[in-house]
């Protein structure tokens, strides 16, 4: 089960400029939202229509890339082991220029799941066996997702930027992990114990915590109304009662 973060104390660490890019983040995925909607649809419809997803299956097939941000996602969901609620999940990735043909060529940033209606339910960083990646340290992979974007034509390019959207909407949660990540690595790794964890099938999900929309929003507009410093695109007080942040 994704942990209980104090998201109260992260969000009081953030600069007011922090929370007003948090704020025009929020109108992104928002905003998008209200597009799906009025088309009668969610990130996830959009995405695979009205089938049922084939477990382990990436959707896109052959993943969603932009070749000249060097940024990559996929959407799946496990046949088992899901946690209460969540359908399946986005994992987003960067591609290392470094990676040659006969070595991993990416490196995992971040994996948001979402329920059945597309909304965000917890983020959570993965071992590197997982996805075969090329494993960076917290400070190279909070620097490469704060570049995050893959733009694209049609549902690709909006499921992109919607991403992108929420990775800086929960920029301080996915940072604590990420940070966080790496501390249980080296707690395990320690004395030489686990040599191999990386590669340790045992632990597969290291860290995560739980992420409400609606909640994330009403926190972020409450600091900036205390501090009377609105973003001049701030989401409107309604926005709580938009499908997307609906409980």
């Amino acid at each position: 089960m994704p942990q209980a973060v104090d998201s109260s104390a992260l969000l009081d660490a953030c600069s007011a400029r922090a929370l007003r890019g948090m704020a025009d983040a929020a109108l992104v995925v928002v905003e998008q939202a209200q597009r799906w909607a009025d088309a009668g649809q969610s990130a996830l419809h959009a995405l695979i229509g009205e089938q049922t997803p084939d477990a382990w299956q990436h959707y896109p097939e052959g993943d969603a890339r932009d070749p000249r941000s060097g940024y990559r996602w996929y959407y799946h969901c496990h046949d088992d082991r899901r946690p209460n609620g969540e359908h399946g999940h986005f994992h987003l990735f960067s591609e290392n220029a470094a990676g040659s043909r006969s070595a991993p060529t990416l490196t995992h940033l971040i994996a948001i799941g979402i329920d059945a209606r597309g909304l965000p339910l917890r983020a959570f960083t993965v071992n590197r066996w997982v996805t075969d990646e090329v494993w960076r340290d917290a400070a190279q992979v909070l620097r490469l997702l704060a570049r995050f974007l893959v733009e694209g034509a049609g549902v690709q390019g909006e499921i992109g930027r919607w991403l992108a959207a929420l990775t800086r909407l929960f920029a301080p949660q996915i940072r604590n992990i990420v940070i966080e990540r790496d501390a249980v690595m080296a707690g395990r790794a320690a004395g030489g114990r686990r040599p191999n964890l990386r590669d340790d099938r045992r632990l597969e999900v290291i860290s995560q915590c739980h992420l409400s929309l609606a909640g994330q929003i009403d926190a972020i507009d409450g600091r900036l109304s205390v501090g009377r410093t609105r973003s001049p695109r701030k989401p409107p007080a309604t926005l709580a009662h938009h499908p997307e942040c609906a409980a």
